[in-house]
């Protein structure tokens, strides 16, 4: 709510009336990955209604399956499985038919699943799919897996932030600090990144 917030009064992210914040990538090291799963759906939910944006969930965690459970989409996320195989859903072409609508309003597309069928998908970039689904959303909230392959790092690359999540512990807080500098150096502009405690 307060980040939904935050980009609704445009205070304190230099939000514009040009939409200078429209992909946004979740990623950590650290928390589990159905935490982190679960906070990229809050904050997908909080868009939805604080802002009354269009907004799609890129989903690349691992806890794809246990997402698709608590959404209550189990059916479009198995038929999902099933078609996936046929189409290179990372190289531009038209993706509408993988896209899933949840009933609060706003959709997801589950790379994470075609990426365990097809492991290849992970040497991908992901820009082509950006560039192709801009045109339809407000905003793109990238889920990232922890590793950082080359699909996620071209998430990374094209976001316009990064919430970092970390869990609250000392030691966790110490790697954190670690972490933002090597994001800082490998992904530009320390405004970019946000850190977030879990």
């Amino acid at each position: 709510k307060v980040l939904s917030k935050r980009l609704r009064d445009g205070s304190q992210m230099n939000f514009t009336s040009t939409q200078a914040i429209s992909v946004i990538s979740i990623y950590s090291r650290h928390v589990d990955p159905l935490l982190q799963s679960a906070f990229a759906l809050n904050i997908a939910a909080s868009f939805t209604r604080e802002l009354m944006k269009s907004v799609l969930l890129i989903e690349m965690n691992t806890a794809d399956e246990d997402v698709a459970r608590i959404l209550h989409v189990d059916g479009e996320h198995a038929a999902f499985r099933k078609n996936i195989t046929r189409h290179d859903i990372l190289g531009g072409e038209d993706v509408s038919q993988f896209i899933i609508k949840h009933k609060i309003g706003f959709h997801i597309l589950p790379i994470s699943t075609a990426a365990k069928m097809q492991p290849r998908l992970f040497e991908k970039a992901i820009t082509p799919l950006l560039l192709g689904l801009k045109k339809h959303y407000d905003y793109m909230l990238i889920n990232c897996a922890k590793d950082i392959k080359r699909l996620v790092q071209t998430a990374l690359e094209q976001s316009d932030r990064i919430l970092y999540l970390t869990p609250v512990s000392e030691n966790a807080i110490q790697r954190c600090k670690k972490d933002a500098d090597m994001f800082v150096q490998g992904y530009g502009d320390h405004n970019r990144l946000i850190i977030g405690v879990l």
